[in-house]
């Protein structure tokens, strides 16, 4: 794994890439909004001599997107080569706000690798995000469906505490279909 290399830095965000294994791994620490520029990121993307057409979005330090930071991601994302495949790995509450508002926001053909998604505690009486494999959701008799968490201090079953339907809408374009997420309808 190399050393961070820093694509772009606001007062309000960093936007470091880390050449990893022949993967290109972008990692956005802050908030994305209106001041964003991706067009360092977008070049090397497209301009990266690594073996592995890939790229990973991993979320996990993202503070906060607006809705003119979702619709840069968008221009970003349709402006990778449709040859590079895109994964987003530990997506949060802020960037799926976004992305299930702007219709195509993750670009051509992704991957959704792991996403947080809310529960709740009754017995504690506590909301808590949980990150989730996708191989933790699927879809059943045309329902999604979720693996039992237990919540980390009584041990009790959580319960999902957001309308699934509408939580999970970035699975629906994702090739996570093919990759993980269970469509099984019987």
């Amino acid at each position: 794994m190399s050393n961070p290399i820093i694509l772009y830095k606001n007062d309000k965000m960093r936007l470091e890439m880390v050449l990893n294994q022949a993967n290109i791994e972008v990692i956005p620490f802050g908030v994305i909004d209106h001041c964003i520029d991706f067009s360092c990121l977008i070049w090397a993307i497209n301009h990266s001599t690594l073996n592995s057409n890939k790229v990973i979005f991993n979320l996990i330090s993202l503070t906060g997107m607006s809705l003119a930071g979702g619709n840069l991601w968008h221009k970003m994302t349709h402006q990778i080569k449709k040859s590079v495949k895109i994964v987003y790995k530990n997506i949060n509450e802020f960037f799926l706000d976004q992305a299930n508002a702007i219709n195509e926001m993750c670009g051509h053909e992704y991957y959704v690798e792991s996403l947080e998604a809310p529960f709740h505690c009754k017995n504690c009486q506590i909301d808590s995000y949980y990150l989730m494999l996708t191989e933790q959701i699927r879809i059943h008799n045309f329902k999604w469906l979720v693996s039992p968490m237990k919540c980390t201090k009584c041990n009790e079953v959580l319960k999902f505490s957001w309308i699934i339907e509408d939580y999970f809408k970035i699975l629906e374009s994702s090739h996570s279909k093919s990759e993980g997420v269970n469509y099984a309808n019987g």
